[in-house]
């Protein structure tokens, strides 16, 4: 995916008037999107800036908000710029469409893409407003400055409020490059605000993809082959028959639905079905995926990353070790569900999704298959493309997950056999059991040593994917004489998705633990020993002393308490964390974390603090809780009961300190994740010296 920060401004801005709607503003990114302007007098904007009569700036968003502040967050570096008041705000969730560049919501880069962007759609429109009102005071421009939503004339006392210049400014020339402020002139990037959304999430007005309803709606469970790659073969309803609450039973290759007039109801109904699969149960299982990968363990891979050359320096001493990450489901509190409405003007499609234009273009592959495509003759008249329309909806939960679009194809295939519009709506069971897991990977691991210092690190990866693999292995904030990273893929037909923080989310367990490894054996401080590894890594060697600091690292702590310390950059950002834990009775209590991040400018600081907080319960949550295991050819987990989260009793106390930094905008929504885990595990070998080895952990 393309970034666009370091674009010129002039490549983001067009302009148009819309008639008694006031002015608008979209910001073109012609590096990502595949239309460069306006075509045939309709207006393509990435993203719309709106100023109504009423002093309201509407930004149309092309992120995902699934909790993560995005909407608060993007909406600001707007406000910013056109020198309003975050109340005079209002977000609207963009329709899928290309004209938006991309829309896909992954990798902690919604402000890093967007940061100029939106900043320069601010700033255009602030000068523009300026120019029509400079005109009407008959003054320079540069007598005239902007202040909530007004633009004021100081010296005449005179003003007018932005609603008041519409017709004006939308005659005014678009700035090709707009002055955009400096940071020391922000009056609202980098101070808490409180977040557009909150109030309808508490007062319940806010509409998730499981709260959408239309009129004459039916509702859908689902039941999917339990074995992976199996097949529906039978299934028989007669038992159905005179229960008119049941609208139809739909077959689909490998999954069954029922509708029915209510979520229940089809559950219930489904529940009593006699189904066949083409295979009851397979050979695939947890331990047989374990022995491959280690026996490939052993193996020279394909050479994935090198840096240095080998040292011909005297080693002191080898170190081997091997860990292991479990497949991980992404649990979102909201289950996977889609409403799909097929009428006679097309179709249109509410999802949940992190990737619209990939729900979009799966919806149109479905309707435009054989005999499906015969059913909607509005479809054929203007043609699939212009047909479907994709709403996203606020999202109860991602993590990666509704990156897939398998529960908005089912929706499409139910509504379109059955006639009617459809809520798909997948239990909890159906959620667990068929996700796009985050992988099973094997890690081995051998440093050559020499005295204090490390003179060759290799790390074999095992894995079934690539990046989902080996992402975070490569970027290691240590300076050492040669890296060489290797590689197996291996696949065994288990679903693989991304999951947050995608291959950081293993990798720094595995890299930082095994640094730690190296420390105890060289007989070093584990906080002292990476600081000597960091000179030319400046930021992340910040983190790591204020995360030391704040926690006070090597203070006195009883006998059955332990401190451990992780590092990792990544996302554009960088962060340390120390944990300190204690052993009662043998089990693990992780008491404080402390975590010091550099993510460069700040949007909403109690943003970034939400996020790396959220980012330690879910990676406290894989490390302490239950990890996927496969049996048979199936999943064996199907609920809470078996497959854990992380309660209130069970979370630590948590302090984030945000380093003050004048760079670009990192990533932040998966930064909090990936040095939990080896911050708790390095802490247990301090109190316990045992090795955390696997995660979820083995104690």
């Amino acid at each position: 995916m393309e970034t666009v920060k370091n674009s010129s401004r002039r490549e983001f801005i067009k302009l148009s008037a819309v008639t008694g709607a006031g002015l608008v503003l979209g910001v073109q990114l012609t590096a990502c999107s595949k239309d460069s302007g306006n075509q045939a007098g309709v207006f393509q904007p990435n993203i719309w800036l709106a100023i109504d009569k009423q002093n309201k700036v509407t930004v149309v968003l092309s992120k995902a908000e699934m909790g993560q502040g995005v909407m608060t967050a993007l909406s600001t570096l707007v406000a910013e710029e056109l020198d309003v008041d975050m109340d005079s705000i209002k977000v609207e969730l963009a329709d899928a469409s290309d004209k938006y560049g991309s829309m896909l919501t992954a990798g902690s880069t919604s402000i890093q893409e967007l940061w100029l962007p939106l900043r320069t759609a601010g700033a255009a429109a602030r000068e523009m407003l300026i120019k029509a009102a400079s005109s009407q005071f008959d003054v320079a421009a540069n007598e005239c400055q902007t202040k909530h939503g007004a633009v004021i004339h100081q010296a005449s006392g005179k003003s007018l409020k932005y609603s008041e210049l519409l017709d004006a400014a939308a005659q005014q020339s678009v700035p090709q490059e707009p002055k955009l402020k400096n940071p020391n002139q922000f009056s609202l990037i980098g101070k808490q605000t409180n977040r557009i959304e909150t109030q309808d999430k508490v007062t319940g007005k806010a509409k998730y993809g499981i709260d959408v309803e239309l009129p004459g709606l039916k509702y859908a469970a689902i039941r999917q082959a339990p074995v992976f790659g199996a097949r529906l073969q039978s299934v028989n309803s007669s038992n159905l028959s005179n229960d008119k609450s049941i609208h139809s039973v739909v077959e689909l290759d490998n999954a069954v639905a029922v509708v029915a007039d209510s979520y229940w109801r089809a559950q219930k109904a489904l529940n009593s079905l006699d189904i066949k699969w083409s295979q009851e149960a397979s050979d695939l299982n947890s331990v047989q995926i374990r022995n491959d990968y280690k026996t490939l363990a052993s193996q020279a891979g394909t050479k994935e990353f090198e840096r240095g050359i080998e040292s011909g320096a005297s080693v002191h001493n080898t170190l081997t070790s091997d860990y292991e990450a479990a497949f991980q489901a992404h649990a979102t509190m909201e289950p996977m569900n889609c409403t799909v409405h097929i009428h006679d003007d097309g179709c249109d499609i509410w999802a949940p999704t992190q990737h619209p234009q990939g729900a979009l273009d799966a919806a149109k592959e479905v309707l435009q298959t054989g005999v499906r495509k015969l059913v909607f003759k509005a479809l054929e008249k203007v043609g699939v493309e212009n047909n479907i329309k994709v709403h996203p909806t606020l999202i109860g939960g991602g993590f990666g997950r509704r990156l897939q679009q398998d529960f908005v194809v089912q929706a499409v295939e139910i509504a379109v056999q059955a006639g009617v519009p459809v809520k798909l709506i997948w239990s909890r069971e159906e959620d667990i059991q068929h996700d796009f897991y985050r992988p099973y990977t094997y890690h081995r691991l051998e440093a050559k040593l020499g005295q204090n210092t490390i003179l060759d690190w290799r790390h074999r990866i095992v894995g079934p994917t690539h990046g989902r693999s080996v992402g975070g292995s490569t970027h290691l904030p240590y300076d050492m004489e040669h890296i060489y990273i290797d590689y197996h893929k291996k696949k065994h037909g288990v679903p693989i998705g991304s999951w947050r923080s995608i291959g950081s989310s293993h990798n720094a367990f595995v890299t930082e633990s095994f640094i730690d490894e190296i420390s105890h054996a060289l007989n070093q401080d584990p906080f002292s020993f990476r600081q000597k590894l960091m000179k030319e890594h400046q930021r992340s060697l910040r983190v790591l002393n204020e995360a030391a600091q704040m926690a006070g690292w090597g203070k006195s702590l009883s006998s059955n308490q332990g401190m451990g310390i992780a590092v990792h950059p990544g996302f554009g950002s960088f962060i340390a964390m120390v944990a300190q834990v204690s052993i009662h009775d043998g089990a693990l209590k992780v008491e404080k974390v402390t975590a010091a991040v550099d993510c460069g400018l700040v949007v909403n600081p109690a943003i970034v603090k939400a996020q790396i907080e959220g980012g330690i319960v879910f990676g406290l949550t894989a490390a302490l809780k239950d990890g996927i295991t496969i049996e048979a050819g199936k999943v064996e987990q199907s609920n809470f009961h078996d497959f854990g989260l992380l309660s209130y009793e069970e979370m630590p106390e948590i302090t984030v300190k945000i380093i003050d930094s004048q760079e670009d905008p990192g990533g932040i929504g998966e930064v909090g994740v990936p040095p939990i885990a080896p911050a708790v595990a390095n802490a247990y070998f301090a109190v316990s010296g045992k090795r955390l080895k696997t995660i979820p952990f083995e104690i």
